[in-house]
């Protein structure tokens, strides 16, 4: 699916997230959230949104969703190295995870804790408070 056939709801992202799950796997927070790319030639006009959340097995889980197709993906918190959470001026939170993978990898991301002129995320700002709990939990452990 793409930005343009793809429905943003909680039925569609617990769905979404859902199929990442290994079996006996929980969300503990899912959030809808807009993704931003990260190296040397990252832009900040390429907008991808998406969703994101942690699991009850250490896992950080997402489901990004761009203008052509969509992509997922899983990372295990143990591998992160570093975390960074800043709170901006409109209310937003950037958050930036660096995993020691085969490869490096980095994943950054804004978590919104109101998603403004949409009623189809009505648990959004709950769920947002609760993964910025838990991702300060592992901002202090690294």
């Amino acid at each position: 699916m793409s930005m343009l056939t793809e429905p943003v709801s909680e039925e569609s992202m617990y769905e979404t997230l859902g199929s990442l799950l290994f079996p006996g796997e929980k969300t503990e927070a899912a959030i809808y959230c807009t993704f931003r790319q990260t190296g040397f030639f990252a832009s900040n006009k390429s907008i991808i949104y998406g969703y994101i959340a942690l699991t009850n097995e250490g896992r950080l889980i997402g489901h990004k969703i761009t203008l052509i197709d969509s992509v997922d993906f899983a990372f295990e918190m143990d591998k992160l190295t570093k975390l960074t959470i800043k709170k901006s001026l409109f209310g937003y939170y950037t958050v930036h995870a660096f995993f020691e993978t085969p490869e490096k990898r980095q994943l950054k991301f804004l978590l919104l804790r109101k998603i403004y002129g949409s009623n189809k995320l009505p648990n959004q700002t709950k769920n947002a408070d609760i993964m910025l709990d838990l991702l300060r939990k592992y901002e202090l452990s690294y």
